[in-house]
């Protein structure tokens, strides 16, 4: 037998062009797919690379968000106010010069006064106060608005009046002030007094939420793509295949 068998080729005193052509399209597309490989496991470790600065970043987020909401914590205790009714042994005088008993009084019929101190760390805000009878028999039981406030500053006392008919003496009463401090906390002080012992007891202070001034916490919804982000991400990923195979062939 004539000629000789080299990879495949059949030289017999021409060449084989059809198998030269095979062969090398077959270079060609190794080639190609090596390249398109090579590729891919970049785009791989570029996406592992955005995965984790992106894990990064929220970690700092995560931190931020803890070093505001200590922050605000600070805030809140440096500047917090503590809005107590007054009673005890002395005199309080107002900055108008009038001297208050220490304790509610009646200065006149049908009148009761009822001095509040703020004796917190910071000014106390948009201060309201009710106030319930505890006695049916001196005329009303039922809760009342005593009075409103902008505001309190440190140390500072005020008075709160009601008009009640035909009251001729301090009464036993329940008395609840809601206010807030510069940070937008609300607070509530209730106590309640007791004429026979002239006194108050029960003061307890907490933490409130006041209607029509605190926020309502929106429920978070997950993250959604918008419809043009969406057809965004299609094309791109219709354009990267595209190239793939015009790439591979």
């Amino acid at each position: 037998m004539s000629g000789l068998m080299i990879l495949g080729l059949k030289l017999n005193d021409e060449l084989d062009l059809t198998a030269i052509a095979t062969l090398l399209l077959a270079g060609t597309t190794l080639l190609s797919l090596f390249f398109v490989r090579r590729s891919l496991k970049q785009t791989q470790a570029q996406i592992g690379l955005g995965q984790r600065q992106l894990a990064q970043t929220q970690e700092e987020i995560g931190f931020s968000r803890k070093e505001i909401c200590l922050s605000r914590k600070e805030v809140e205790a440096a500047h917090r106010p503590v809005v107590v009714p007054v009673a005890g042994g002395q005199h309080f005088t107002l900055a108008n010069g009038e001297d208050l008993p220490a304790g509610p009084y009646v200065p006149r019929p049908g009148l009761l006064v009822v001095p509040i101190m703020n004796i917190g760390l910071g000014p106390a805000l948009c201060l309201e106060s009710t106030i319930e009878g505890l006695d049916p028999g001196d005329g009303w039981s039922e809760r009342q608005r005593l009075g409103e406030v902008t505001g309190i500053g440190v140390s500072e006392v005020v008075s709160l009046e009601i008009a009640v008919e035909d009251l001729s003496h301090v009464p036993n009463f329940n008395l609840t002030l809601t206010y807030e401090g510069v940070a937008g906390k609300g607070w509530r002080s209730v106590a309640g007094w007791i004429a026979r012992d002239a006194r108050y007891e029960g003061l307890a202070i907490a933490t409130c939420r006041r209607a029509g001034r605190d926020s309502q916490e929106k429920a978070r919804e997950p993250f959604r793509r918008s419809a043009a982000r969406e057809r965004a991400f299609a094309d791109l990923g219709a354009s990267v295949e595209t190239d793939t195979i015009r790439t591979a062939g």
